[in-house]
């Protein structure tokens, strides 16, 4: 069987064991470089295997997006405004 040359985001979310929308988030903000072709995002396959050696998903950082939600998940109840 050959290999694509491009994959699509369904073909990255099942590499990956994650939810195609978080695929698509990845895609659209540019995390996972892509190209758009008739509306559907497009990934070299090369771009994709640079990505996982990049991230070495295991130790992957928590993407830009994620950030604020995952500092304002950890800060107790009450906390939010005292620094204001």
């Amino acid at each position: 069987m050959e290999e694509k040359e491009f994959l699509t985001s369904e073909d990255i979310a099942r590499a990956l064991g994650y939810h195609i929308q978080t695929v698509r988030r990845y895609l659209r903000e540019g995390i996972i470089p892509a190209i758009r072709l008739k509306g559907e995002y497009r990934v070299r396959r090369e771009d994709f295997e640079r990505f996982l050696e990049e991230r070495k998903l295991a130790h992957a950082p928590i993407p830009p997006f994620l950030r604020k939600r995952a500092t304002e998940l950890r800060r107790p109840k009450g906390e939010e405004n005292q620094n204001a």
